[in-house]
């Protein structure tokens, strides 16, 4: 569920069947709220901490497809092909169990 300000989690405590806790054995039958303005506001923090750090999370949920004409800026372009990349989650064959990441990045690409 999605709510916009943070005051409103009251009104889902008072509903019957709401399960904000969940159960560790039944995890799909647990209920997640979402407070678009936590979410925001956490975001700002971050990216005044790290700059670029809302950039590159908001790109990593978003789809982007390469437009055909990005102008003369180099920037601009590396800016777009790399916000038009995409991530997968792949399940790797047991025999990659212990490998460092380096190791895996080497050996995959």
């Amino acid at each position: 569920v999605q709510i916009l300000r943070p005051e409103n989690r009251s009104f889902f405590a008072a509903m019957p069947d709401w399960n904000p806790e969940g159960m560790a054995s039944a995890i799909a039958s647990s209920d997640h709220l979402l407070c678009v303005h936590e979410m925001t506001s956490s975001l700002l923090g971050v990216s005044a901490l790290v700059p670029g750090a809302a950039t590159l999370i908001t790109n990593l949920f978003s789809t982007h497809h390469l437009p055909e004409n990005l102008g003369k800026d180099v920037w601009l372009r590396e800016y777009v092909e790399g916000a038009c990349n995409e991530l997968y989650a792949a399940q790797l064959s047991p025999g990659f169990v212990g490998w460092r990441f380096e190791e895996l990045n080497c050996h995959l690409f």
